[in-house]
């Protein structure tokens, strides 16, 4: 599984309900991101737990 992790660096706060529940993707340590909190079904991005607003389906 890859994370693209340069889109962060051009809009940091679009992102925050994302880092919210994944932390270590958004924080670079030594130059490695901690990928721990990725897991589970699908692209294992816990994606139900994420709160962010979406519009409406056309």
């Amino acid at each position: 599984m890859g994370v693209e992790s340069n889109g962060m660096q051009f809009y940091p706060d679009a992102s925050k309900p994302e880092e919210a529940i994944h932390p270590g993707l958004f924080k670079r340590r030594n130059g490695v991101l901690d990928l721990s909190t990725i897991g589970g079904p699908g692209f294992g991005y816990r994606v139900d737990e994420i709160e962010r607003q979406l519009n409406e389906p056309v």
